[in-house]
Protein backbone atom coordinates (compact mmCIF):
# COMPACT_ATOMS: atom_id res chain seq x y z
CA UNK A 1 0.00 0.00 0.00
CA UNK A 2 1.26 3.49 -0.77
CA UNK A 3 2.72 5.75 1.88
CA UNK A 4 -0.17 8.20 1.66
CA UNK A 5 -2.76 5.61 2.70
CA UNK A 6 -4.78 6.97 5.64
CA UNK A 7 -4.54 5.40 9.03
CA UNK A 8 -7.51 3.13 9.66
CA UNK A 9 -8.32 0.04 11.70
CA UNK A 10 -9.33 -1.61 8.44
CA UNK A 11 -6.24 -0.77 6.44
CA UNK A 12 -2.78 -2.01 7.39
CA UNK A 13 0.42 -2.08 5.33
CA UNK A 14 0.90 -4.85 2.80
CA UNK A 15 4.17 -5.87 4.39
CA UNK A 16 4.31 -9.45 3.16
CA UNK A 17 3.47 -10.21 -0.46
CA UNK A 18 1.86 -13.46 -1.48
CA UNK A 19 4.08 -16.41 -2.34
CA UNK A 20 5.36 -16.31 -5.89
CA UNK A 21 5.47 -19.59 -7.77
CA UNK A 22 5.31 -21.02 -11.22
CA UNK A 23 5.64 -19.64 -14.74
CA UNK A 24 4.57 -16.10 -13.94
CA UNK A 25 7.36 -15.19 -11.52
CA UNK A 26 6.72 -12.73 -8.68
CA UNK A 27 3.06 -12.12 -8.13
CA UNK A 28 1.94 -15.23 -10.00
CA UNK A 29 -0.42 -17.50 -8.09
CA UNK A 30 0.30 -21.03 -9.25
CA UNK A 31 -2.40 -22.91 -7.36
CA UNK A 32 -5.11 -20.38 -8.17
CA UNK A 33 -4.10 -20.59 -11.80
CA UNK A 34 -4.47 -24.36 -11.67
CA UNK A 35 -7.78 -24.06 -9.87
CA UNK A 36 -8.92 -21.94 -12.80
CA UNK A 37 -8.03 -24.86 -15.06
CA UNK A 38 -10.11 -27.20 -12.90
CA UNK A 39 -13.02 -24.77 -13.04
CA UNK A 40 -12.87 -24.79 -16.85
CA UNK A 41 -12.85 -28.61 -16.90
CA UNK A 42 -15.88 -28.68 -14.59
CA UNK A 43 -17.81 -26.45 -16.98
CA UNK A 44 -16.79 -28.66 -19.91
CA UNK A 45 -18.07 -31.70 -17.99
CA UNK A 46 -21.32 -29.89 -17.22
CA UNK A 47 -22.03 -29.05 -20.86
CA UNK A 48 -20.59 -31.94 -22.84
CA UNK A 49 -21.57 -34.66 -20.37
CA UNK A 50 -24.34 -33.56 -18.02
CA UNK A 51 -26.28 -31.22 -20.28
CA UNK A 52 -25.83 -33.25 -23.45
CA UNK A 53 -26.78 -36.60 -21.94
CA UNK A 54 -29.91 -35.14 -20.39
CA UNK A 55 -30.92 -33.36 -23.60
CA UNK A 56 -30.28 -36.45 -25.73
CA UNK A 57 -31.97 -38.81 -23.26
CA UNK A 58 -28.85 -40.96 -23.02
CA UNK A 59 -26.92 -42.54 -20.17
CA UNK A 60 -23.25 -43.08 -19.39
CA UNK A 61 -21.82 -45.08 -16.50
CA UNK A 62 -19.15 -42.53 -15.36
CA UNK A 63 -21.79 -39.81 -15.28
CA UNK A 64 -24.20 -41.99 -13.31
CA UNK A 65 -21.49 -42.79 -10.77
CA UNK A 66 -20.50 -39.14 -10.33
CA UNK A 67 -24.15 -38.18 -9.99
CA UNK A 68 -24.93 -40.93 -7.48
CA UNK A 69 -21.89 -40.66 -5.22
CA UNK A 70 -20.82 -37.01 -5.52
CA UNK A 71 -23.45 -34.71 -6.97
CA UNK A 72 -26.51 -35.95 -5.13
CA UNK A 73 -24.87 -36.39 -1.68
CA UNK A 74 -23.32 -32.90 -1.87
CA UNK A 75 -26.36 -31.30 -3.54
CA UNK A 76 -24.24 -30.22 -6.52
CA UNK A 77 -26.36 -28.61 -9.21
CA UNK A 78 -26.01 -28.43 -12.99
CA UNK A 79 -23.43 -31.22 -13.12
CA UNK A 80 -20.79 -28.95 -11.50
CA UNK A 81 -21.45 -26.18 -14.04
CA UNK A 82 -22.41 -23.51 -11.51
CA UNK A 83 -19.71 -24.78 -9.15
CA UNK A 84 -17.08 -24.13 -11.83
CA UNK A 85 -18.47 -20.68 -12.63
CA UNK A 86 -18.46 -19.72 -8.93
CA UNK A 87 -14.79 -20.75 -8.75
CA UNK A 88 -14.08 -18.50 -11.73
CA UNK A 89 -15.73 -15.57 -10.00
CA UNK A 90 -13.83 -15.98 -6.71
CA UNK A 91 -10.49 -16.37 -8.49
CA UNK A 92 -11.22 -13.39 -10.71
CA UNK A 93 -12.03 -11.13 -7.78
CA UNK A 94 -8.69 -12.09 -6.22
CA UNK A 95 -6.34 -11.78 -9.21
CA UNK A 96 -8.02 -8.76 -10.78
CA UNK A 97 -7.67 -6.84 -7.53
CA UNK A 98 -4.01 -7.85 -7.53
CA UNK A 99 -3.65 -6.59 -11.11
CA UNK A 100 -5.23 -3.27 -10.14
CA UNK A 101 -2.56 -2.75 -7.46
CA UNK A 102 0.21 -3.07 -10.06
CA UNK A 103 -1.21 -1.24 -13.07
CA UNK A 104 -2.26 2.30 -13.93
CA UNK A 105 -5.91 2.87 -14.73
CA UNK A 106 -5.30 3.02 -18.48
CA UNK A 107 -3.11 -0.06 -18.39
CA UNK A 108 -5.62 -1.97 -16.29
CA UNK A 109 -8.64 -1.42 -18.53
CA UNK A 110 -6.64 -1.83 -21.76
CA UNK A 111 -5.26 -5.20 -20.69
CA UNK A 112 -8.68 -6.40 -19.55
CA UNK A 113 -10.20 -5.44 -22.90
CA UNK A 114 -7.42 -7.19 -24.80
CA UNK A 115 -7.83 -10.20 -22.54
CA UNK A 116 -11.59 -10.54 -23.00
CA UNK A 117 -12.57 -9.36 -26.44
CA UNK A 118 -10.30 -10.87 -29.14
CA UNK A 119 -10.95 -14.48 -27.98
CA UNK A 120 -14.64 -13.61 -27.55
CA UNK A 121 -14.89 -12.47 -31.18
CA UNK A 122 -13.16 -15.68 -32.29
CA UNK A 123 -15.59 -17.81 -30.26
CA UNK A 124 -18.67 -15.96 -31.55
CA UNK A 125 -17.52 -16.50 -35.15
CA UNK A 126 -16.84 -20.16 -34.37
CA UNK A 127 -20.33 -20.54 -32.89
CA UNK A 128 -21.84 -19.01 -36.04
CA UNK A 129 -19.81 -21.35 -38.25
CA UNK A 130 -20.84 -24.43 -36.24
CA UNK A 131 -24.48 -23.42 -36.31
CA UNK A 132 -24.35 -22.96 -40.09
CA UNK A 133 -22.56 -26.26 -40.74
CA UNK A 134 -24.96 -28.23 -38.53
CA UNK A 135 -27.95 -26.75 -40.31
CA UNK A 136 -29.26 -24.61 -37.47
CA UNK A 137 -28.06 -21.07 -38.24
CA UNK A 138 -28.29 -18.58 -35.42
CA UNK A 139 -31.21 -16.15 -35.47
CA UNK A 140 -31.79 -12.70 -34.11
CA UNK A 141 -33.63 -12.24 -30.85
CA UNK A 142 -36.83 -11.44 -32.75
CA UNK A 143 -36.63 -14.69 -34.74
CA UNK A 144 -35.37 -13.11 -37.95
CA UNK A 145 -32.01 -13.36 -39.70
CA UNK A 146 -28.92 -12.11 -37.91
CA UNK A 147 -27.98 -8.52 -38.62
CA UNK A 148 -24.73 -6.65 -38.40
CA UNK A 149 -26.06 -5.05 -35.22
CA UNK A 150 -26.57 -8.50 -33.68
CA UNK A 151 -22.96 -9.39 -34.45
CA UNK A 152 -21.65 -6.10 -33.08
CA UNK A 153 -23.56 -6.44 -29.83
CA UNK A 154 -22.38 -10.04 -29.37
CA UNK A 155 -18.78 -9.05 -30.06
CA UNK A 156 -19.01 -6.29 -27.45
CA UNK A 157 -21.30 -8.00 -24.88
CA UNK A 158 -23.79 -5.18 -25.41
CA UNK A 159 -26.32 -7.85 -26.43
CA UNK A 160 -27.05 -8.35 -22.73
CA UNK A 161 -28.59 -4.89 -22.46
CA UNK A 162 -30.07 -4.68 -25.96
CA UNK A 163 -33.56 -5.63 -27.11
CA UNK A 164 -34.42 -7.94 -28.73
CA UNK A 165 -31.67 -9.94 -27.05
CA UNK A 166 -29.57 -12.11 -29.37
CA UNK A 167 -27.32 -14.69 -27.73
CA UNK A 168 -24.86 -16.40 -30.07
CA UNK A 169 -22.37 -17.68 -27.49
CA UNK A 170 -24.25 -19.07 -24.50
CA UNK A 171 -21.34 -18.96 -22.04
CA UNK A 172 -20.65 -15.26 -22.64
CA UNK A 173 -22.97 -14.13 -19.83
CA UNK A 174 -20.16 -14.75 -17.34
CA UNK A 175 -17.95 -12.39 -19.35
CA UNK A 176 -20.59 -9.70 -18.88
CA UNK A 177 -20.25 -10.27 -15.14
CA UNK A 178 -16.47 -10.02 -15.41
CA UNK A 179 -16.66 -6.79 -17.43
CA UNK A 180 -19.03 -5.28 -14.88
CA UNK A 181 -16.47 -5.99 -12.17
CA UNK A 182 -13.58 -4.70 -14.31
CA UNK A 183 -15.39 -1.42 -14.95
CA UNK A 184 -16.19 -1.00 -11.27
CA UNK A 185 -12.57 -1.68 -10.38
CA UNK A 186 -11.39 0.76 -13.01
CA UNK A 187 -13.69 3.49 -11.72
CA UNK A 188 -12.82 2.88 -8.07
CA UNK A 189 -9.16 2.03 -8.53
CA UNK A 190 -7.90 5.08 -6.67
CA UNK A 191 -9.34 3.63 -3.46
CA UNK A 192 -6.83 0.76 -3.49
CA UNK A 193 -3.74 2.73 -2.46
CA UNK A 194 -5.59 5.37 -0.48
CA UNK A 195 -8.51 3.65 1.24
CA UNK A 196 -8.68 -0.07 0.47
CA UNK A 197 -11.20 -0.52 3.30
CA UNK A 198 -13.72 1.45 1.19
CA UNK A 199 -13.29 -0.45 -2.06
CA UNK A 200 -15.52 -3.49 -1.49
CA UNK A 201 -18.32 -1.57 0.28
CA UNK A 202 -18.35 0.95 -2.57
CA UNK A 203 -18.82 -1.85 -5.11
CA UNK A 204 -21.65 -3.36 -3.08
CA UNK A 205 -23.39 -0.01 -2.74
CA UNK A 206 -23.23 0.47 -6.51
CA UNK A 207 -24.73 -2.99 -7.03
CA UNK A 208 -27.63 -2.09 -4.75
CA UNK A 209 -28.11 1.25 -6.50
CA UNK A 210 -28.32 -0.48 -9.88
CA UNK A 211 -31.05 -2.72 -8.51
CA UNK A 212 -32.93 0.12 -6.88
CA UNK A 213 -32.86 2.31 -9.98
CA UNK A 214 -33.45 -0.36 -12.61
CA UNK A 215 -35.89 -2.70 -10.94
CA UNK A 216 -36.61 -5.72 -13.11
CA UNK A 217 -37.66 -3.78 -16.20
CA UNK A 218 -36.44 -4.85 -19.60
CA UNK A 219 -34.10 -4.22 -21.36
CA UNK A 220 -32.03 -3.80 -18.19
CA UNK A 221 -32.98 -7.18 -16.77
CA UNK A 222 -29.84 -8.96 -17.89
CA UNK A 223 -27.70 -6.03 -16.78
CA UNK A 224 -29.15 -6.62 -13.34
CA UNK A 225 -28.31 -10.31 -13.58
CA UNK A 226 -24.67 -9.58 -14.41
CA UNK A 227 -24.27 -6.89 -11.75
CA UNK A 228 -26.06 -9.17 -9.29
CA UNK A 229 -23.24 -11.70 -9.54
CA UNK A 230 -20.54 -9.13 -8.76
CA UNK A 231 -20.74 -9.68 -4.95
CA UNK A 232 -19.18 -13.12 -5.51
CA UNK A 233 -16.15 -11.46 -7.08
CA UNK A 234 -16.08 -9.12 -4.09
CA UNK A 235 -15.56 -12.17 -1.86
CA UNK A 236 -12.46 -13.03 -3.87
CA UNK A 237 -11.34 -9.43 -3.64
CA UNK A 238 -11.72 -9.39 0.15
CA UNK A 239 -9.62 -12.53 0.38
CA UNK A 240 -6.84 -10.79 -1.53
CA UNK A 241 -7.02 -7.69 0.67
CA UNK A 242 -6.73 -9.83 3.81
CA UNK A 243 -3.87 -11.99 2.55
CA UNK A 244 -1.88 -8.93 1.48
CA UNK A 245 -2.64 -7.24 4.83
CA UNK A 246 -4.51 -4.36 3.29
CA UNK A 247 -7.57 -5.25 5.35
CA UNK A 248 -7.97 -6.77 8.78
CA UNK A 249 -9.68 -10.14 8.93
CA UNK A 250 -12.55 -9.04 11.15
CA UNK A 251 -13.38 -6.10 8.86
CA UNK A 252 -13.18 -8.32 5.79
CA UNK A 253 -15.45 -10.86 7.48
CA UNK A 254 -18.11 -8.21 8.04
CA UNK A 255 -17.78 -7.05 4.45
CA UNK A 256 -17.94 -10.67 3.31
CA UNK A 257 -21.22 -11.20 5.15
CA UNK A 258 -22.54 -8.03 3.52
CA UNK A 259 -21.45 -9.25 0.08
CA UNK A 260 -23.19 -12.57 0.69
CA UNK A 261 -26.41 -10.85 1.80
CA UNK A 262 -26.37 -8.55 -1.22
CA UNK A 263 -25.88 -11.53 -3.52
CA UNK A 264 -28.74 -13.45 -1.90
CA UNK A 265 -31.00 -10.42 -2.28
CA UNK A 266 -30.06 -10.23 -5.95
CA UNK A 267 -30.73 -13.96 -6.39
CA UNK A 268 -34.14 -13.67 -4.73
CA UNK A 269 -35.11 -11.02 -7.26
CA UNK A 270 -33.62 -12.75 -10.29
CA UNK A 271 -33.52 -16.52 -9.77
CA UNK A 272 -35.52 -17.41 -6.64
CA UNK A 273 -35.80 -21.02 -7.80
CA UNK A 274 -32.01 -21.34 -7.47
CA UNK A 275 -32.27 -20.76 -3.72
CA UNK A 276 -34.35 -23.86 -3.04
CA UNK A 277 -32.86 -26.55 -0.75
CA UNK A 278 -32.75 -29.16 -3.53
CA UNK A 279 -31.31 -26.71 -6.11
CA UNK A 280 -29.17 -24.34 -4.13
CA UNK A 281 -26.74 -21.99 -5.82
CA UNK A 282 -25.62 -20.67 -2.40
CA UNK A 283 -24.68 -24.13 -1.12
CA UNK A 284 -22.59 -24.78 -4.21
CA UNK A 285 -21.01 -21.33 -3.99
CA UNK A 286 -20.00 -22.01 -0.37
CA UNK A 287 -18.33 -25.29 -1.37
CA UNK A 288 -16.51 -23.49 -4.18
CA UNK A 289 -15.41 -20.68 -1.85
CA UNK A 290 -14.03 -23.23 0.63
CA UNK A 291 -11.92 -24.83 -2.10
CA UNK A 292 -10.81 -21.37 -3.24
CA UNK A 293 -9.69 -20.49 0.30
CA UNK A 294 -7.78 -23.76 0.63
CA UNK A 295 -5.92 -22.97 -2.60
CA UNK A 296 -5.09 -19.46 -1.36
CA UNK A 297 -3.78 -20.76 1.97
CA UNK A 298 -1.77 -23.49 0.27
CA UNK A 299 -0.19 -21.11 -2.24
CA UNK A 300 3.57 -21.54 -2.20
CA UNK A 301 3.30 -24.66 -0.04
CA UNK A 302 2.04 -27.14 -2.62
CA UNK A 303 3.84 -27.74 -5.88
CA UNK A 304 1.61 -27.13 -8.91
CA UNK A 305 0.77 -30.12 -11.12
CA UNK A 306 2.44 -29.42 -14.47
CA UNK A 307 -0.09 -31.14 -16.80
CA UNK A 308 -2.86 -29.10 -15.19
CA UNK A 309 -0.86 -25.95 -15.86
CA UNK A 310 -1.24 -26.64 -19.58
CA UNK A 311 -5.02 -26.63 -19.16
CA UNK A 312 -4.91 -23.60 -16.88
CA UNK A 313 -3.04 -21.50 -19.45
CA UNK A 314 -5.72 -22.34 -21.99
CA UNK A 315 -8.68 -22.20 -19.63
CA UNK A 316 -10.22 -19.06 -21.12
CA UNK A 317 -9.99 -20.32 -24.70
CA UNK A 318 -11.32 -23.71 -23.59
CA UNK A 319 -14.20 -22.08 -21.77
CA UNK A 320 -15.18 -20.09 -24.85
CA UNK A 321 -15.00 -22.75 -27.56
CA UNK A 322 -16.08 -25.95 -25.83
CA UNK A 323 -19.84 -25.36 -25.86
CA UNK A 324 -20.53 -24.32 -29.46
CA UNK A 325 -18.05 -26.77 -30.97
CA UNK A 326 -18.50 -29.63 -28.51
CA UNK A 327 -22.29 -29.62 -28.44
CA UNK A 328 -22.38 -29.17 -32.21
CA UNK A 329 -20.21 -32.23 -32.82
CA UNK A 330 -22.01 -34.35 -30.24
CA UNK A 331 -25.34 -33.40 -31.77
CA UNK A 332 -24.22 -34.49 -35.25
CA UNK A 333 -22.70 -37.74 -33.99
CA UNK A 334 -25.78 -38.52 -31.93
CA UNK A 335 -28.10 -37.94 -34.90
CA UNK A 336 -26.08 -39.62 -37.64
CA UNK A 337 -24.14 -42.45 -35.99
CA UNK A 338 -24.71 -45.23 -33.50
CA UNK A 339 -21.36 -44.88 -31.79
CA UNK A 340 -21.07 -45.40 -28.02
CA UNK A 341 -21.10 -42.12 -26.14
CA UNK A 342 -17.53 -42.76 -24.91
CA UNK A 343 -16.28 -42.70 -28.52
CA UNK A 344 -18.39 -39.68 -29.38
CA UNK A 345 -17.03 -37.81 -26.37
CA UNK A 346 -13.43 -38.74 -27.22
CA UNK A 347 -13.83 -37.44 -30.79
CA UNK A 348 -15.45 -34.28 -29.49
CA UNK A 349 -12.76 -33.60 -26.91
CA UNK A 350 -10.02 -33.94 -29.53
CA UNK A 351 -11.79 -31.38 -31.72
CA UNK A 352 -12.32 -29.06 -28.74
CA UNK A 353 -8.65 -29.38 -27.79
CA UNK A 354 -7.58 -28.41 -31.32
CA UNK A 355 -9.93 -25.40 -31.42
CA UNK A 356 -8.76 -24.37 -27.95
CA UNK A 357 -5.13 -24.49 -29.06
CA UNK A 358 -5.89 -22.42 -32.18
CA UNK A 359 -7.68 -19.79 -30.12
CA UNK A 360 -4.95 -19.76 -27.49
CA UNK A 361 -1.95 -19.60 -29.84
CA UNK A 362 -3.31 -17.32 -32.55
CA UNK A 363 -5.75 -15.08 -30.69
CA UNK A 364 -5.38 -15.12 -26.91
CA UNK A 365 -1.58 -15.09 -26.59
CA UNK A 366 -1.05 -12.41 -29.28
CA UNK A 367 -3.65 -10.12 -27.72
CA UNK A 368 -2.02 -10.49 -24.30
CA UNK A 369 1.40 -9.86 -25.84
CA UNK A 370 0.05 -6.68 -27.38
CA UNK A 371 -0.99 -5.51 -23.93
CA UNK A 372 2.52 -6.11 -22.63
CA UNK A 373 4.05 -4.24 -25.56
CA UNK A 374 1.76 -1.27 -24.98
CA UNK A 375 2.88 -1.05 -21.35
CA UNK A 376 6.49 -2.31 -21.32
CA UNK A 377 7.33 -0.95 -17.86
CA UNK A 378 5.30 -3.68 -16.15
CA UNK A 379 7.40 -6.83 -16.15
CA UNK A 380 5.65 -8.87 -13.51
CA UNK A 381 3.09 -11.23 -14.95
CA UNK A 382 -0.39 -11.44 -13.48
CA UNK A 383 -2.65 -14.43 -14.22
CA UNK A 384 -5.68 -13.25 -16.16
CA UNK A 385 -9.14 -14.33 -15.05
CA UNK A 386 -12.27 -15.62 -17.10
Amino acid sequence: MSKDAPSSPAAVPASSPLPATGRGGPGFFGLLDQLRGIAALLVVWAHLVGFFLEAAGRSWLPFRLVDRFIEKPLAIVESFGWFGVALFFFISGFVITHAATRETGREFITKRILRIYPPLVFAVLLALAIAFVTGSPAKSGDGGALTGWDLLTNFSLANYVAEPRTIILVVAWTLAVEMSFYLLMWGLKTLLPRAPFLLSPAILVIVLIVFAVSGLARPLFFLIITVGMVPLLVLGQLTYLVVTKRLKLWIASLYGIAAWVVWIICMELIYPSNLLPDYSYPTNALFAFLIFLIAVLAEGRVKPFKPLSVVARRSYSLYLVHAPLGLGILGVLNARTSLPYTIELAITLVAVAIATEVCYRFVERPSQALGRRLFPKVKKAVPASV
